[in-house]
């Protein structure tokens, strides 16, 4: 008995009155509270009813990262107050339980990363968020099939990687933008052809395979508007089987990336690279870039990198130069050298504009995707 009563006192709880109190220390009115911060308090736990509609009547968005708690309870909530909410995020914490979200049906962003989540009905616990945009479950336990329910139709950001799953099921709902579902166990690419508007799928670091053209082609030729795909570090055996089911999605397609699978060699150095050139089931690291153009034309980042594009203005420019150089000696090292200086800036210029261009995505996607950065005209950060 006296074990759990030291357990108990020395738990460090959020409570009503201390969040009341915090908002009067900071000249507040917590009827004015849309926000409220509860981030790095080493909280375990949070108090009943610490939360409530006629306290907070405008408070729309919860943070809670960085803590100890385990369980989020609607009685911590109220009923009437998970309803108002929008915005929950509870990063690194403990969580095993978030039964208290399957109420709050005005949700739009829900982030619950870097927990210890294992079981979640996913059809139990989201049903009822009709409103959903955003879903963050990654770095959690989550094992076996992922399912969407048709009723999560307005979701449009899906992150679930550094998992345990093996199944994705999102054939119920059609709005997705983005999704993240590196680090798991997929056997397969999920069937997400539905989601004509995907511009993100992320599926490194699994253990995909491919049989044939025709099933990626199924899952990937409506996918027009699809920007970047990342299928690195999984077991695909033949490269070309892939770009002929990517082919679908030429036009858009701008990044990509297949390092670290089966077929491809990194070209660490010379003897290396001599060792497998008998291998026909490999390719050399440095060729793949001219082979997936073949199927790819667009291409502008590929495995990580700028694609080098040498342009045929450029070609036919040299074949003149070597034509007039037969005639004049003179002329001919003048005009090579001025064309290679010209080549030179040109390709410079050709790779500067595609990391100016890619820099300024990296940009739009951060402010588009990191929902961290929200912030309102009236919040309190609760401290220790």
């Amino acid at each position: 008995m006296n074990s759990n009563n030291n357990n108990n006192e020395n738990k460090k709880i959020i409570t009503f009155d201390r969040i009341i109190r915090m908002i009067k220390s900071n000249n507040e009115n917590s009827k004015d509270i849309v926000k409220i911060d509860l981030s790095d308090i080493d909280a375990d736990e949070l108090d009943e009813k610490c939360f409530n509609t006629s306290a907070f009547p405008k408070l729309r968005r919860i943070i809670c990262d960085n803590n100890k708690l385990q369980i989020l309870d609607k009685k911590s909530f109220g009923n009437d107050f998970l309803k108002h909410l929008t915005f929950v995020h509870f990063s690194n914490n403990l969580l095993t339980n978030v039964n208290a979200i399957q109420q709050m049906d005005k949700l739009t962003t829900l982030t619950l990363s870097h927990n210890k989540l294992k079981e979640f009905d996913s059809n139990l616990l989201l049903k009822n968020l009709k409103n959903l945009k955003a879903l963050m479950l990654d770095h959690n336990l989550l094992y076996g099939e992922f399912v969407i329910p048709q009723e999560c139709n307005q979701l449009s950001v899906l992150v679930i990687s550094h998992n345990e799953l093996d199944t994705l099921n999102v054939t119920n709902i059609n709005n997705l933008k983005k999704i993240s579902a590196s680090s798991n166990k997929f056997k397969s690419i999920p069937n997400v052809n539905m989601h004509i508007g995907l511009n993100e799928l992320r599926l490194a670091h699994n253990k995909i395979k491919i049989k044939n053209s025709d099933s990626i082609a199924i899952i990937f030729n409506k996918l027009v508007k699809l920007n970047l795909l990342d299928l690195s570090s999984n077991k695909i055996e033949n490269f070309e089987i892939l770009l002929n089911g990517l082919k679908g999605t030429s036009k858009e397609l701008k990044n990509l990336s297949i390092r670290g699978n089966p077929f491809c060699i990194i070209n660490d150095d010379e003897d290396n690279n001599k060792e497998h050139t008998n291998n026909n089931n490999k390719i050399l690291f440095d060729e793949l870039t001219t082979i997936a153009l073949k199927y790819l034309p667009n291409l502008n980042i590929f495995n990580f990198q700028n694609v080098k594009r040498i342009n045929n203005e450029n070609n036919i420019g040299n074949k003149n130069e070597e034509t007039t150089a037969t005639t004049t000696t003179t002329t001919t090292t003048t005009t090579a050298s001025n064309v290679n200086i010209d080549k030179k800036q040109t390709q410079q210029q050709v790779n500067n504009k595609l990391m100016e261009k890619f820099n300024r995505k990296q940009i739009l996607r951060k402010k588009k995707f990191n929902i961290k950065k929200i912030t309102s005209t009236r919040s309190i950060k609760i401290s220790k």
